[in-house]
């Protein structure tokens, strides 16, 4: 499919990092979201491993034209599994709750900056905290991202945030090496009704340890692009901002998708995953540019 024309207004990426940040980071909240709407894009989810981006999103989300959404990510320093900063967040706009990511017991590797390990299960069993945040979730129709959580708990937690009521759920970049999932998981999760997340930047060629892009591609398949949500994950010094990011990661993918694949998992998925459930969005068909 070598030339497929695509269109990059009506985009939205779920995972934008900004700086001031516990490690440095390329853009300021304000520098990403006049990035996303120079490309057109209708939303951005900003994202913080540090605790909630939620006010900095409201206060970019000016009235108007591209949504600026926010979030909570639940290490440690808003307490970890804490169901009252889920509420709160959620209560005042943010549409993603993420579960530990820096503090994940996956993320061995990392160097820790006010961080200390959350598990979200233990001997099998939900830790406490973990089903009053699911509940939560679900009560705002809000999304989960179920961060690096080790293989062996993946399903479990999709089927108990499902108990739960959460409809919308996200398995982050399972090619990340803090988690690393099989192809057969990944499938299981799909077909246990989750999206699956790629972000350009781990396949940035600079990026270490860069998976091969024919992986990607394979897995896409496996599980089938309605299935799949793909995001830049920029912020990160030394690769590119939001606006080299989404871009760059269509030009990757147009030799083996469609126009409309391409708009599914840059447009239509991650809009279904964030959009407040009481907000009519209609992605805007912009004047095309060629992705060759």
């Amino acid at each position: 499919m070598v030339g497929v024309t695509v269109v990059s207004t009506g985009w939205a990426d779920l995972n934008v990092h900004y700086g001031p940040d516990a490690v440095p980071r390329s853009q300021t909240a304000a520098e990403a979201v006049a990035g996303a709407r120079r490309l057109g894009y209708s939303a951005i989810c900003l994202r913080a491993h540090g605790g909630s981006s939620v006010d900095v999103a409201n206060a970019l989300d000016v009235a108007g034209g591209m949504r600026v959404y926010g979030g909570v990510t639940l290490n440690s320093p808003v307490g970890g599994l804490n169901p009252d900063a889920v509420a709160l967040a959620l209560a005042t706009g943010g549409r993603i709750v993420a579960l530990p990511t820096w503090s994940s017991p996956t993320e061995t590797s990392r160097p820790r900056v006010a961080q200390t390990i959350v598990p979200v299960v233990d001997d099998g069993s939900p830790r406490p905290g973990l089903r009053e945040v699911f509940a939560e979730v679900a009560r705002h129709q809000a999304a989960l991202d179920l961060g690096p959580v080790p293989s062996c708990e993946l399903l479990g937690l999709i089927e108990l945030a499902q108990r739960a009521g959460v409809e919308r759920i996200v398995v982050a970049h399972p090619f990340y090496r803090a988690q690393a999932y099989s192809d057969e998981l990944v499938l299981q999760a799909a077909r246990a009704g989750a999206i699956i997340e790629h972000c350009f930047v781990q396949f940035h060629p600079d990026y270490p340890g860069r998976p091969d892009p024919a992986r990607l591609v394979a897995q896409i398949d496996l599980v089938g692009p309605a299935s799949v949500v793909l995001t830049g994950d920029s912020g990160l010094v030394g690769f590119p901002g939001i606006a080299g990011c989404l871009p760059a990661f269509a030009e990757l993918l147009a030799p083996h998708y469609s126009r409309a694949e391409l708009q599914r998992m840059l447009a239509l998925t991650p809009l279904g995953l964030i959009t407040p459930p009481d907000a009519a969005t209609s992605p805007v068909e912009p004047s095309e540019r060629t992705v060759a």
